[in-house]
């Protein structure tokens, strides 16, 4: 009896086991790969090609943007040049019209000269000479052997003579004494002259001298007036 009532029991309980496992089946797990690891996602290649077409676009804007700047500076130097050129080129007018305005003034005195001592000769041999601050002007470099008619004014604010030496010394050489005047003596021959006294300020004087080929000096060589640059040079041949 204490057999059958174990083996019932055995039964039973194989039984209801069974039963549970076909309601609920046991999960099969899967083996995993330690060393497996979720991959990453590939970049997207149009936004990278978006992205580098992006940078080169900003890139040729701004060389274009340089290259409008440079230019843009060039042409304002341009002009500031053209200006300054400009500028140059009308002071240089200005001074022409000045000194034209001087030698019309000049002439006029000269003429008021001719016309009340009736000056002979003609310009042919007649040198017209411009006694300045510390400087002369000649309107002629070179006259022919012969009588000379000199026609000096002094349009400074100060007295000037005039002395014509023939030296064949060039100016570099001339002898100068200790107080800075020419030493007429060693320098050539002394041809003729207007002292101080009837070249004053805005004074005309006449000079006529036979003159023979050769190198001139015309100087004033009052004190301080030599050594300031009241010296030129003229040929007779």
């Amino acid at each position: 009896m204490k057999t059958r009532l174990i083996v019932f029991f055995l039964t039973a309980t194989q039984c209801f086991l069974v039963g549970c496992n076909l309601r609920n089946p046991p999960q099969r797990r899967e083996p995993q790969d330690p060393f497996t690891t979720e991959p990453e996602p590939l970049p997207n290649t149009d936004r990278r090609n978006n992205d580098r077409n992006n940078d080169r676009n900003n890139d040729r804007n701004n060389d274009r943007n340089n290259d409008r700047n440079s230019d843009s500076d060039r042409d304002r130097e341009g002009n500031f040049d053209r200006d300054r050129r400009d500028q140059e080129r009308g002071s240089d007018r200005e001074r022409d019209r000045e000194r034209d305005r001087e030698f019309d003034q000049d002439r006029g005195g000269e003429r008021r000269y001719e016309k009340k001592h009736g000056v002979p000769g003609s310009d042919i041999n007649r040198v017209h000479v411009t006694a300045h601050e510390m400087a002369f002007r000649m309107s002629r470099s070179s006259v022919s052997p012969g009588k000379v008619d000199f026609l000096v004014t002094n349009t400074s604010t100060v007295s000037h003579e005039m002395t014509v030496i023939k030296t064949d010394l060039p100016v570099n050489q001339l002898p100068v004494t200790n107080n800075g005047q020419l030493d007429q003596r060693k320098a050539g021959k002394l041809v003729g002259e207007i002292n101080a006294t009837e070249l004053k300020t805005g004074a005309t004087k006449l000079l006529s001298l036979d003159l023979t080929p050769g190198n001139y000096l015309i100087i004033s060589n009052l004190p301080g007036q030599f050594q300031a640059g009241m010296i030129t040079q003229f040929t007779v041949k």
